[in-house]
């Protein structure tokens, strides 16, 4: 059986194998393969058609099984997700931030944007989006993603698409050490700075026992909510006493509290370590009683503390 036989029979089941890899999170290359099937459309060796409808139908397909896996398990399946990113604590919370700044039609914006296109299916499902809702907004996306990379094949043809793999391989041979060296080194960089953050966040904590104790003794230190609205939303529970403020807000009330006042910031996120960040923000500051709480307000409810409903204003 010839290559173009071979790919006239299988190719769409292997397009849509490809892509349904790619959707779920796993490193797969859809991108190219989606472009190449474009140009061999082109080639009268693959029907579009047929081709377009595996694409579109695969990637709702790796796309759906993270929403009902966020509808059904919750906030676990966003952290499980962002714990592969290098940075799972930004990597939530830049998630979070593009869902609340541009809501649900976010499905369709970050599905050219590597990564974050996997964390907004799970996080539409724990937000409480409606399954037809979801599916058509997923429908949509899928249509813009996957027709255009294989537009962008069709366009310009197998003969130009040899010609700049050739070009690429060519000047990969001169450039690749070099790329090689900057990612390494980002890399390096990365691991460093988590690595300090991680170390920062074990030396600053302070347990919710701890707390507990501080205000059962009337001594209670400014409690400070740093979770997103979306967070607050889906757990709308704080510790009693506590007010939810954005890091602007935080300076705000914080210039009214006496310098010398004991501080404790808690969010919900891995290692705590956006509250550590913003603590050892505050203490560059000059404020030196500031310390994230440890295991946040999932520690505090796993002792069975009390808790109070949240202000979501």
């Amino acid at each position: 059986m010839s290559t173009a036989a071979f790919l006239s029979e299988h190719g769409y089941l292997m397009l849509a194998m490809v892509v349904l890899a790619d959707q779920t999170g796993l490193p797969t290359p859809a991108a190219p393969v989606l472009i190449a099937a474009g140009a061999l459309v082109q080639a009268g060796t693959l029907r579009p058609l047929p081709l377009f409808a595996a694409a579109v139908v695969a990637s709702m397909l790796g796309h759906s099984a993270w929403y009902y896996a966020g509808r059904h398990r919750g906030v676990a399946v966003l952290r499980g997700v962002c714990r592969l990113s290098l940075e799972p604590e930004a990597c939530m919370r830049r998630t979070q931030d593009i869902f609340s700044r541009m809501g649900p039609f976010s499905l369709v914006a970050v599905r050219f944007i590597p990564g974050l296109d996997t964390m907004a299916q799970p996080l539409a499902g724990l937000s409480g989006m409606p399954p037809l809702r979801y599916l058509s907004l997923n429908l949509v996306g899928a249509l813009l993603w996957a027709g255009s990379f294989l537009g962008l094949g069709y366009f310009f043809g197998l003969a130009v698409l040899h010609d700049l793999v050739v070009r690429a391989l060519h000047l990969g041979v001169l450039v690749v050490p070099y790329i090689a060296a900057l990612l390494a080194a980002y890399l390096g960089y990365k691991l460093v700075q988590r690595w300090r953050v991680l170390l920062d966040v074990k030396m600053e904590r302070i347990t919710v026992d701890e707390l507990k104790a501080r205000m059962d003794g009337g001594v209670a230190p400014v409690v400070v909510d740093l979770r997103t609205g979306l967070e607050a939303r889906l757990s709308p529970r704080t510790i009693p006493g506590a007010v939810r403020l954005g890091r602007k807000g935080l300076d705000a009330h914080l210039a009214k509290v006496d310098r010398e006042r004991e501080i404790v910031l808690f969010c919900n996120c891995p290692h705590e370590i956006y509250a550590a960040r913003m603590a050892l923000s505050l203490a560059r500051q000059g404020r030196t009683k500031v310390r994230p709480l440890e295991g946040g307000l999932h520690a505090w409810t796993g002792r069975r503390y009390p808790t109070v409903p949240v202000s979501l204003e």
